[in-house]
């Protein structure tokens, strides 16, 4: 037999049996670490960017072409985690890295996940299953529990000390649509004696919420069609740019100008998930924004 095989066998009901006994999860510290959008290059973790260990966690906002999402395929460096990570059907992705995270990605697509961590850790969600979850030192073997909704990243040694390190795994979303969590979980657990031990399916999985992300998971993507709820129109005595700075939602100027002078409509086009749309777009925006000023 396997060892893939065996890790999976490990029995649910155990598993189901050691949360019995977590009642309370601690919040870790507020992540550092700011999350780019889905469809943008993945965030790099440097010596600037990096926050501070176990108080965030990063989704791969690259996409994969392939059919599948990849982790990243080494860490030789914390700073190579985000190396190779590509997720698979992310639409949107929040700003934020810690533990009120939001994404949304198509049913049975996958999320990359990467973090940079000081103690031992878990992953663990509320559906979907995880895979390919890298050790943090090279040997180790990651756990899984009997239906791979928890991880634990393998390679975890008393001698190992405190020291910061990369992990990453693979969650591939379920096929049905609704709302699931992923949480990272980060530390140790305390035993009954009063000493801490390395997380596992025998000894329980640690007690603090580093990181958690709220996954809406539909069936098609409602992207790339106008949606009025995300979009602006603004009149203004100049035409903003993106070198102006952030563009204001609905703002509208009170300047005024000479007769005869110029007077701009301003269109700020956003689809369902607040991404930016192109100019062809505006057709039936205009409509709405040159209503809103001069029906």
């Amino acid at each position: 037999m396997s060892k893939t095989t065996i890790r999976k066998r490990i029995a649910l009901t155990a598993t189901s049996a050691l949360f019995a006994g977590m009642l309370t999860v601690v919040s870790a510290p507020v992540a550092s670490a700011n999350h780019p959008a889905a469809g943008s290059d993945n965030q790099s973790l440097t010596a600037t960017t990096i926050g501070v260990p176990n108080s965030y966690l990063m989704v791969a906002t690259r996409s994969n072409t392939g059919a599948a999402g990849t982790v990243t395929a080494t860490t030789t460096a914390v700073t190579d985690v985000d190396d190779g990570a590509l997720s698979k059907g992310l639409l949107a992705k929040d700003t934020s890295s810690g533990t009120a995270q939001t994404a949304t990605v198509l049913a049975g697509g996958s999320l990359s996940l990467y973090t940079i961590v000081a103690t031992s850790i878990a992953y663990s969600a509320s559906g979907g299953s995880f895979s390919s979850t890298l050790a943090d030192q090279a040997g180790g073997v990651s756990q899984y529990s009997s239906n791979n909704a928890i991880t634990i990243p393998g390679g975890y040694t008393s001698a190992r000390g405190t020291s910061a390190s990369a992990t990453a795994t693979l969650w591939t979303a379920p096929t049905t649509a609704g709302t699931y969590t992923i949480s990272m979980l980060t530390g140790f657990v305390l035993t009954s004696s009063g000493t801490y031990v390395f997380p596992s399916f025998s000894n329980g999985l640690p007690g603090t919420l580093g990181a958690k992300i709220t996954v809406t998971v539909v069936a098609a993507s409602a992207g790339g069609s106008y949606s009025a709820a995300y979009s602006a129109c603004n009149t203004a005595a100049f035409t903003l740019t993106e070198t102006a700075g952030s563009y204001p939602s609905g703002v509208d100027s009170s300047a005024t100008v000479a007769d005869g002078g110029v007077w701009f409509i301003d269109f700020n086009l956003n689809d369902a998930y607040n991404a930016n749309l192109d100019p062809g777009n505006c057709c039936n925006c205009n409509k709405w924004c040159l209503g809103k000023y001069w029906n």
